[in-house]
């Protein structure tokens, strides 16, 4: 038993060693140090028991007395710093592998511990309720974590600065923000751990500051009543500029809290760490719009974007013009708009779906390229809208010389 638990002790310190390594800190009141605490405390019932075992045997009543009475020790000092370990899983919530070696380590522990109660059963008739009820809460405590492991995914990479430590007259901050950040970003605010009345003068973080992407704007929601606070980080060329943005109301509220402006400090934080870079700034292929059929009052006229430059598979989707209800072929304004764009990738395990295609036979030293359109929207687009999708496309790009081909690929030798 002995050597086992060493392995898991081991294993705990692996995973301090990976949070460290990922700027969390941990403080001696800490439910990770106080678990190794637990776990140390396991091992040396587990020595004793031991020896008792090897010197004598058996397990002495008094024996068994002393282990309930330390195992039961154990038990409250375990719910006391919160076995479900919700800190525990919020202080690995951005290292997903370091939550699955916690997940691990904590399955271990519960298996050896359900293992010593199962020696013990057969040491006369020991009384082992107690380390069966911390077995239970073991499992429920791991099936929790693990929880938490399965819905977190989507983790990102994440820096952690503190700002002001230095500095007696402002108050300290800890701010978490993503290593790569996108566009928008949105800044929120707590108090950190422990911390009732802000003191300025204390180097120890005061406020803790989360940088995280901004929320998908819902278009339907009505707009707040003030405008967020929000700063632009301008970025070296190639970035993507990022907007740094709280909700009025709650930089209102913590700055007069606290003496923090948090959107400030953000911006202090982000420039203030190298680690910390913008997203890849897009930049859109150039496209061309062309309209066809305005001279034909008895052919809808019809407005087509095309990449300047067309890969080898492109596909073809329409809808009316925006304003448009009812198709009008009579009219020079555009009533359908087409739409041409690069093919997605073929998925090997779907079955293919109908198409109609037409292929654009290119001047030589171009790639020749295949306009298609699935076979029910190509369809649609014919009954709804009184235009042939594919041709369309076709004739935009043989009646507008901007737009070609890319170059033909080199024959392999």
């Amino acid at each position: 038993m002995s050597s086992e638990v060493l392995g898991l002790i081991l294993e705990m310190d692996a995973v301090k060693g990976l949070l460290q390594e990922k700027g969390l800190t941990l403080s001696s009141n800490n439910k990770f140090v106080d678990t190794m605490t637990e776990i140390n405390r396991v091992q040396s019932i587990a020595d004793e028991l031991n020896k008792k075992l090897e010197e004598q045997g058996t397990v002495s009543s008094n024996d068994m007395v002393l282990m309930n009475e330390t195992l039961n020790t154990l038990k409250q000092r375990m719910e006391e710093m919160a076995l479900n370990l919700e800190t525990l899983a919020a202080e690995v919530g951005h290292v997903q592998t370091v939550q699955a070696s916690a997940v691990t380590m904590l399955q271990n522990l519960t298996d050896e511990l359900t293992r010593v109660s199962a020696e013990l059963a057969l040491q006369a008739t020991p009384d082992t309720t107690e380390l069966d009820a911390l077995i239970a809460d073991m499992k429920t405590s791991t099936d929790a974590l693990a929880g938490a492991v399965a819905n977190s995914a989507d983790v990102h990479a994440v820096e952690t600065v503190i700002l002001h430590a230095d500095e007696p007259t402002v108050p300290t901050v800890e701010v978490t923000m993503p290593a790569v950040l996108p566009p928008a970003v949105e800044v929120s605010a707590e108090l950190a751990p422990g911390v009732t009345t802000v003191d300025p003068a204390s180097p120890e973080p005061q406020v803790i500051i989360s940088v995280e992407p901004a929320p998908a704007v819902d278009a339907a929601a009505p707009a707040p009543a003030e405008a967020p606070v929000s700063e632009i980080i301008a970025t070296p060329e190639g970035q993507t500029d990022v907007e740094v943005s709280a909700p009025a109301a709650d930089h209102a509220e913590i700055l007069a809290d606290t003496g923090v402006d948090i959107v400030e400090e953000a911006v202090a934080a982000i420039e203030a760490t190298p680690e910390v870079v913008a997203a890849p700034e897009v930049v859109a292929e150039p496209e061309v719009t062309v309209i066809m059929n305005a001279d034909n009052p008895a052919v809808p006229t019809v407005e087509v974007t095309m990449p300047e430059i067309l890969p080898a598979e492109v596909i073809v989707s329409a809808e009316p013009a925006p304003g448009v209800t009812t198709i009008d072929p009579a009219s020079t304004e555009p009533q359908v708009a087409i739409t041409v764009e690069a093919a997605p990738a073929a998925d090997p395990a779907a079955p293919a779906a109908p198409m109609v295609s037409e292929v654009i036979a290119t001047d030589p030293g171009l790639t020749d390229v295949t306009v298609s359109a699935p076979a029910d929207e190509h369809a649609a687009a014919i009954t709804d809208l009184g235009v042939d999708i594919v041709k369309e496309a076709v004739a935009a790009f043989e009646a507008t010389p901007e737009v070609t081909a890319e170059p033909e690929a080199p024959a392999q030798p």
